[in-house]
């Protein structure tokens, strides 16, 4: 896959990311008297959540990467491992968490919300694993 093809990756996630409800997800709500499709609701928005943070933490480590720091000896060879075993870490569980989302669309056949969801999660996914394998190579 060519640069520019990578660049419009990066470009696609960037306009349509995961989101969650304003104000977030209480997490903590989970008991008491909601009802399973609200607690699925909530799990989802839970997982699109944490999947967003993934993937953010994932691009800022990838963007700190610039070749004039490493090129001025700013990072070290450890520095550029450590760097990369958090971004395949980070990857792992962006896809882990996809596959979580998509389990849930499973359970929702014919629902937008929870179809959209997951193949955003797998795109994301994708895309996550590319980057780690990029760093990888050096």
């Amino acid at each position: 896959m060519g640069a520019g093809a990578l660049l419009g990756l990066s470009a696609c996630t960037a306009k349509a990311p995961l989101t969650a409800p304003a104000g977030g997800v209480d997490e903590s709500a989970a008991g008491g008297d909601r009802d399973d499709a609200s607690l699925r609701a909530a799990d989802l928005s839970s997982l699109e959540l944490e999947l967003d943070r993934s993937w953010e933490e994932l691009r800022t480590l990838e963007d700190s990467r610039e070749p004039a720091s490493v090129e001025a000896g700013a990072a070290g060879p450890g520095d550029v491992v450590d760097r990369c075993e958090r971004i395949r870490g980070l990857a792992d569980r962006i896809c882990v968490l996809s596959d979580r989302v998509c389990a849930l669309a499973d359970e929702h056949p014919g629902e937008e919300r929870y179809t959209s969801a997951c193949g955003r999660g797998r795109d994301t996914c994708t895309q996550a694993t590319e980057a780690a394998d990029r760093c990888a190579a050096g």
